[in-house]
C-alpha cells in the first residue's frame, strides 16, 4: 500500500474513531404515537424534557421549554437521539402550524393528563449506546382550555408588553429564565399575548424569574424587525414571586430587532 493509501486508511480510522466517540455518549428513544382513533400525529413533533434540568411537565400549571424536539413521521413514529438520562416525553401536533409556544384549543397532545400516565409511561431512562422503544402510544387527544384551571394553585407572572411608543404588542411570548444573561435555553413560556399585548406566565414554583419577551414564530436567533425586551430594559430586574402568587404589573418594553452591517445585534432605541 502506497503513501496515499496509508493515509486515507488513517483518516478512515480516525472518522470512525469519531463518530463511535459520539455515538457511545448518547442513546435513543422511539415509537409510534397515534390519537386515540388511531389518527396520524403526522406534522407534529415529540418533547424530550431531561428530568434533572426543570420541573415535571404540565400543560395547565405552566409551559416547560423541552430540551429536545424530534420530528414525528407520517405513520406516527419517531427516533430522537440524546444524551444519556432521565426523560419526560410529549406529543404535540398543531392545529394552527405554529412552532412554538405552549398548546392552543384543537390541538392534538399527549398526554391529556400526566397524573393518569401508566407507571412505565411516566418517565423514561435512556442508556448511551442503547435504543429505548416506548412502543404504540394511542392516546393523543384534542387539547382543551381546562375549565378547572382557575380552581388549582397558579403561581405566575403577568403584566402588558408595548413596544417604545406604548403601543401594546399583540402576539408575543414571554420567557422566564432563572439567570439574567439569557443565554441557552428559557425554562418557561406564556401564551401569547392579547390585543391590548397582556401576557400571562406561569411559573412552575416561587423563587425569582427574569423575563424577556419575543414575537418570534420559530425560536432561534432573531430576526430582522422582530419586537423582543427585557423586564428592566438595559439593567435586568429579577421578579420575586411566592406560591400562590399571580405577581401583576410586570410590564416589558419591546423594541424592533436590527442588525448593524457587521451583523452584530442592535436594538432600534
Amino acid at each position: 500500500m502506497n503513501y496515499v493509501g496509508i493515509t486515507i486508511v488513517f483518516l478512515h480510522l480516525l472518522c470512525v474513531a469519531a463518530f463511535c466517540s459520539d455515538d457511545a455518549l448518547h442513546g435513543s428513544i422511539s415509537g409510534q404515537i397515534l390519537g386515540k382513533n388511531r389518527e396520524s400525529l403526522s406534522g407534529g413533533k415529540v418533547y424530550l424534557f431531561r428530568a434533572d434540568s426543570g420541573p415535571v411537565p404540565s400543560k395547565v400549571h405552566y409551559w416547560r421549554i423541552p430540551d429536545e424536539i424530534v420530528d414525528i413521521g407520517n405513520d406516527g413514529r419517531f427516533n430522537a437521539k440524546v444524551t444519556e438520562g432521565q426523560y419526560y416525553i410529549s406529543a404535540l401536533k398543531r392545529a394552527s402550524g405554529e412552532a412554538i409556544g405552549p398548546p392552543r384549543e384543537g390541538d392534538l397532545i399527549y398526554p391529556q393528563d400526566r397524573t393518569a400516565l401508566k407507571s412505565e409511561q411516566e418517565n423514561y431512562f435512556i442508556n448511551k449506546g442503547k435504543n429505548t422503544d416506548i412502543g404504540i402510544i394511542t392516546e393523543a387527544v384534542p387539547y382543551k382550555v381546562e375549565s378547572s384551571a382557575s380552581n388549582l394553585e397558579i403561581t405566575a407572572i403577568e403584566g402588558r408588553i408595548v413596544d417604545t411608543q406604548g403601543n401594546p404588542v399583540p402576539d408575543a411570548i414571554a420567557f422566564a429564565y432563572t439567570l439574567p444573561k439569557f443565554t441557552g435555553k428559557a425554562l418557561l413560556a406564556s401564551a401569547r399575548s392579547d390585543i391590548n399585548g397582556k401576557y400571562f406566565l406561569r411559573v412552575s414554583k416561587e423563587g425569582s424569574y427574569f423575563i424577556k419577551i419575543r414575537t418570534t414564530r420559530e425560536g432561534g436567533h432573531p430576526v430582522e424587525g422582530e419586537i423582543i425586551g427585557v423586564y428592566g430594559n438595559d439593567a435586568p430586574l429579577a421578579v420575586m414571586v411566592k406560591a400562590g402568587e399571580i405577581k401583576t404589573g410586570i410590564d416589558v418594553i419591546g423594541k424592533s430587532f436590527k442588525k448593524q452591517k457587521n451583523n452584530k445585534p442592535i436594538n432600534e432605541k
